[in-house]
């Protein structure tokens, strides 16, 4: 049941795609689909619809039901700020198949119109909103040799969780190292007072005392890359 409160392009598509599914299990003949769902829908918007166009129910095909209820219900230009929406949506620090899912989402409310955007137009704006170092290592990775859609977002949600994977190795172990880093047991006491109010910073220890404290190696160009 579609009830009170406001109703955007994501509860109306909602709404229609699980009308769907229970006329599907319930067998409802097509001519007969939009008599069944049109009184579930309790706004009063929706019944001043329905007082007008009770009649024509029986008549009234899929289609026009749902043109007729996204007129009634959304903005005029809600076409142009969903197809916005979609394009302008960033992957930035979460994981990519998060970002795919939620562009895909969007994408989907846009079923049946013009700004709907197919697997080659979707992949393009998947490849312009991923972080910057995924689009590398995709590019090194030759992943533009893919033609279809689902392989190439296997394979670079493959790249992702490789890269995540990779970048939590590091993060653990420059934990493993500053967890390790103590002050030296000779260390005169005034000096290693002021050592251990700044254990937090191996930079400030050093600075105290030119006593040796355990390195932490050099990071190598891929490290550097993850670490971005």
């Amino acid at each position: 049941m579609m009830g009170e409160g406001d109703v955007n392009a994501s509860i109306l598509w909602d709404w229609f795609v699980k009308s769907e599914n229970f006329l599907h299990h319930k067998g409802t003949a097509s001519a007969d689909m939009v008599k069944m769902v049109a009184y579930g829908m309790t706004s009063i918007h929706a019944i001043q619809w329905l007082a007008a166009n009770g009649p024509a129910l029986p008549t009234m095909d899929w289609k026009t039901y749902k043109d007729q209820m996204c007129a009634l219900f959304l903005p005029a230009d809600w076409e142009y700020t969903a197809r916005m929406a979609v394009l302008q949506l960033k992957q930035r620090t979460r994981p990519f198949m998060d970002f795919a899912l939620d562009t895909m989402g969007r994408n989907n409310l846009l079923a049946g119109t013009a700004s709907f955007m197919n697997d080659d137009f979707l992949c393009n704006t998947l490849e312009a909103g991923m972080d910057p170092n995924l689009a590398i290592k995709c590019h090194q990775e030759n992943t533009n040799t893919f033609t279809k859609f689902c392989p190439w977002l296997d394979e670079i949600k493959q790249l992702d969780e490789w890269r995540w994977q990779q970048f939590n190795e590091i993060a653990k172990e420059f934990v493993r190292l500053n967890i390790h880093t103590t002050v030296p047991s000779h260390m005169p006491p005034k000096m290693a007072a002021v050592a251990n109010t700044n254990q937090a910073s191996t930079t400030q220890i050093s600075s105290v005392s030119a006593s040796p404290f355990t390195s932490i190696p050099k990071l190598t160009d891929e490290e550097h890359t993850l670490l971005k």
